[in-house]
């Protein structure tokens, strides 16, 4: 019989190594990809989904998924790639705004009831990436700002610029990767804000994901 996401789950329990390359020959790639955006780094997110199939092998005979198998994978390695963030974040000890304990970072959270810490982390956000895109090069910088803040296609684009879509295409890609890079710990610091906090961030986080892409 030919192994599909419904009865996987079947094969899995009976030991069938041919199930494990299943998930992994299937899911490892768009898995690693999920992992990056939250890792910005291949090697990382190779390891996290790594260790996420290999574990529902080690777990198999009491597997009990209630989400189709996708959503599952897609939800243990997001889980997995957080925690990784959170013990990320303790052993270098980041702190947000230089607030060195829990209980400062809760006084800091609402200094004044007209500034809540989301317009704080907004404002900040904004300086982040405006400093970010000053330190790409000319070209990469004018097409990622034609794209991003002035809703160009990318043929006006290269009309506008003189080069081909192609090329276009590649300003912007690499663009992505290197504010990606630039704005990792600020990512870093707001998903660790949005899962451990009653801190209303997450307008921010998700402002930050959508523009990068992620």
């Amino acid at each position: 019989m030919k192994i599909t996401d419904e009865n996987i789950i079947d094969y899995l329990q009976k030991g069938e190594e041919d199930a494990f390359r299943y998930i992994y020959d299937k899911y490892y790639g768009y898995l690693c990809a999920v992992a990056k955006g939250y890792l910005c780094d291949n090697d990382m997110a190779e390891t996290v989904v790594e260790d996420v199939i290999y574990n529902i092998w080690e777990i198999r005979e009491k597997l009990n998924i209630h989400t189709s198998l996708r959503s599952y994978l897609i939800r243990s390695v997001k889980n997995r790639a957080i925690n990784y963030l959170q013990q990320e974040y303790i052993a270098k000890e980041v702190s947000v705004n230089s607030l060195q304990d829990y209980t400062d970072i809760e006084s800091f959270y609402f200094i004044e009831e007209e500034h809540p810490l989301e317009k704080i982390l907004e404002t900040e956000l904004e300086s982040a990436i405006a400093t970010a895109i000053d330190n790409l090069s000319e070209e990469c910088r004018k097409a990622f700002v034609m794209s991003r803040y002035h809703d160009m296609k990318y043929e006006e684009i290269a009309a506008q610029m003189g080069i081909s879509v192609n090329t276009v295409k590649y300003h912007i890609k690499n663009a992505l990767s290197r504010l990606r890079i630039d704005l990792k710990d600020y990512l870093m610091v707001l998903l660790l804000l949005s899962i451990t906090s009653q801190i209303p961030v997450t307008g921010t986080l998700e402002k930050l994901l959508e523009f990068l892409n992620i």
